[in-house]
Parts: structure tokens; C-alpha cells; sequence
């Protein structure tokens, strides 16, 4: 899949997974509020994050979603790194 644009807050189905990008993941689960994920540090551990759009002009990490899925099996990481770069994530 080429990635043009990523999933504005207010499309996301609470309790779907999506596919995106963070820093630390690539896949996260939105609650209605906010991403929910998986972080290791020294055991793994649920990690939540707020949608890039409401954290963007602050340059604190979210998470971009850029389609829901049923199925990671077969994702393209290169494509989604490409549409990090476009859109400036830093």
C-alpha cells in the first residue's frame, strides 16, 4: 500500500488495531481516547500515546495511524517509512 495520508482522530473505531508508526512501534490499539501499546524497557509494558495530530506542534511522540488491521502479517515497513519522511515525523 502507498501511504498519502494518515487517519484523522475522529475516523478511529475504538478497540480496532491500527497500523502506524511512533517512535517505539509500528502497531497500537486506540481506546477511544488515546493509543494503547506494547514498550519494553527492562519487561514489556502497556504504553499509551496520543494521536500525532494533537501532539505534533508540541514535538512529543505520537502515533500516526495510516490504516486498521486485522492482520500484520505482510505489512510493508519501507512504504510506511517513506510516508514518515513525507509528512515530517521526527
Amino acid at each position: 500500500m502507498k501511504y498519502e495520508k494518515y487517519i484523522p482522530k475522529e475516523e478511529l473505531v475504538a478497540g480496532a488495531w491500527y497500523l502506524g508508526f511512533c517512535r517505539a512501534t509500528y502497531i497500537a490499539m486506540w481506546d477511544g481516547a488515546q493509543f494503547i501499546t506494547f514498550k519494553q524497557e527492562f519487561q514489556y509494558q502497556l504504553h499509551t500515546l496520543k494521536h500525532f495530530d494533537d501532539v505534533k506542534e508540541l514535538g512529543v511522540d505520537g502515533f500516526v495511524p495510516t490504516e486498521i488491521i486485522h492482520d500484520y502479517r505482510g505489512v510493508n515497513y519501507a512504504e510506511l517509512g517513506k510516508f514518515k519522511i513525507k509528512i515530517g515525523y521526527k
